[in-house]
């Protein structure tokens, strides 16, 4: 409880902005700032188990495999199930329609492409076709579009057979955490939203406290205690 008084004394926002103030003029950070946020922070990363976050085993040359290997024909169609209709083609004019119903002798064609570029380090599909929309305010001023680039479906296909590649190499030898939510495939930031509006519910009523502010500063406090 002693650390936890503490760190509730190291932040305090009023004098964070009234230092702030005084500074208007320096675009960065003052000292009373950082040392702050540093004291307040580093009580958190002292009981951090790292072992979660290092690799199970490193990676050999041979394992580098898995990353270079040439694609196969399986490989490629499992790729093209996973692509979307009516979705805008790029310069090449080639959609995905179009490379859902390859033929056999197009797809070994696309297979070899995509080899080429593989083991040669280029990648053809660079150009995009880049569509301003306008937003709102003055039609006459560049800040007031967002630009729409639509990309080549083909490079889209390569990319997302390489991704994959990525994808199994990353939970083989360095697997995110059970608390990573965030670009984890099936869960959503969400998802700790939920898991705190719990804990509030039920120390709220396991506690008698009034308020649910109250009760999230004591939750986030013994977090971090």
């Amino acid at each position: 409880m002693a650390s936890s008084a503490r760190l509730t004394h190291v932040l305090e926002w009023k004098k964070f902005k009234h230092q702030k103030h005084q500074n208007d003029n320096s675009s960065f950070l003052d000292k009373f700032d950082l040392a702050s946020f540093y004291d307040f922070f580093l009580p958190c990363t002292k009981n951090l188990d790292l072992s979660k976050h290092t690799p199970k085993q490193f990676p050999t040359q041979s394992d580098l495999g898995l990353l270079n290997d040439p694609i196969t024909t399986p490989q490629l169609l499992k790729a093209t199930k996973n692509l979307k209709k009516d979705k805008s083609s790029s310069t090449d004019l080639i959609s995905n329609e179009m490379l859902l119903h390859l033929k056999p002798l197009c797809i070994k064609a696309v297979v070899k492409m995509f080899n080429h570029s593989l083991t040669s380090g280029l990648y053809p599909w660079h150009t995009s076709v880049i569509t301003p929309i306008y937003k709102s305010g003055n039609p006459f001023s560049p800040d007031n579009y967002r630009a729409i680039a639509v990309g080549s479906c083909m490079g889209k296909l390569f990319s997302s057979i390489l991704l994959d590649r990525l994808i199994s190499f990353k939970n083989l030898y360095c697997p995110d955490p059970k608390e990573q939510l965030g670009f984890s495939k099936g869960a959503q930031t969400n998802d700790h939203v939920f898991t705190l509006k719990t804990l509030v519910d039920k120390y709220t009523r396991k506690l008698k406290v009034n308020s649910s502010n109250e009760c999230i500063h004591n939750i986030i406090l013994k977090s971090i205690d």
